[in-house]
């Protein structure tokens, strides 16, 4: 991600909305507004959560239904982004550490909508070695997962 790309960085109410008294509450841990407008929501989860696929796709549903109003038209929505860091694996059956989803057609993978989008980052499936061809997602991993990174400049 581009830093100019960002429209502005802001402190946003993180708590997504409730429209009736029993509808579930998600507060978001950090919500960015990119200059397109894109919502990204960036989720940091170490304990094991069985659900988190579920609730990573309330989270974006969420955000992608406040976009509307009444009487407005569906063109309105702007695309949303999930990005998680799990401390956990999500995928048993895949030593992949990143992965990248989107809602596509099974067979021809033909794009439904672009609207949401889904990074995950699997620490604990970090190779233990860096390559000096690493890919950037594979630094600022490893720089999230460092036990000692920020105690060594103090």
């Amino acid at each position: 991600m581009n830093p100019k790309n960002i429209k502005e960085t802001q402190i946003l109410n993180t708590d997504l909305r409730k429209v009736y008294k029993e509808d579930k509450l998600g507060i978001l841990d950090v919500r960015v507004i990119m200059n397109n407008d894109t919502e990204i929501d960036i989720e940091i989860q170490l304990s094991e959560l069985r659900v988190w696929a579920d609730r990573s796709l309330f989270y974006i549903a969420k955000m992608y239904t406040e976009q509307i109003s009444e009487g407005e038209y569906y063109t309105v929505f702007k695309k949303c982004v999930g990005i998680n860091i799990l401390g956990f694996k999500l995928f048993y059956d895949d030593e992949e550490f990143y992965s990248c989803f989107h809602i596509s057609e099974d067979t021809r993978r033909t794009l439904y909508t672009d609207k949401f989008e889904f990074h995950v980052i699997e620490l604990p499936k970090l190779p233990d070695e860096l390559k000096e061809d690493s890919s950037d997602i594979l630094l600022w991993a490893k720089f999230i997962n460092a036990d000692e990174a920020l105690t060594r400049f103090v």
